[in-house]
């Protein structure tokens, strides 16, 4: 691929790696806190592998409407391919900026759902 490997994209890359692994942690904690209240749902991380994979397309690989869905419906895609971008060297500005707010996006909302859903649980018990 004819890329150099600089420090400054070493770092680039372990920085968003980073961000995107916060996203994914925020991912993961929400849809698992849903399992408070929805007992049945013993399935969640089988649904999220499943999501987990579609996100690992870039989204440029598809065309019109469908890459600008994938960032609205799967946001996780940010999470695999910008970090790669940033290796290859084949990063912009919007690419860095767009996960840095969502990764703080995410983790806010992330823990204000977990708390919010502590703060309304009620055990088997009653």
């Amino acid at each position: 691929m004819h890329a150099q490997i600089t420090v400054l994209t070493v770092v680039g890359f372990i920085f968003l790696l980073i961000l995107s692994i916060i996203i994914l942690y925020s991912f993961w904690l929400m849809v698992m806190t849903l399992s408070l209240w929805f007992t049945k749902l013993s399935n969640l991380p089988n649904l999220l592998y499943s999501v987990h994979s579609v996100t690992r397309f870039p989204p440029e690989m598809y065309k019109g409407a469908s890459t600008y869905l994938l960032y609205a419906i799967f946001p996780l895609t940010l999470v695999v391919v910008v970090p790669a971008k940033a290796l290859l060297q084949k990063i912009f500005l919007g690419d860095v900026i767009w996960p840095i707010v969502f990764a703080i996006g995410m983790f806010y909302l992330s823990r204000k759902f977990w708390l919010f859903a502590l703060r309304y649980y009620t055990s088997a018990s009653g």
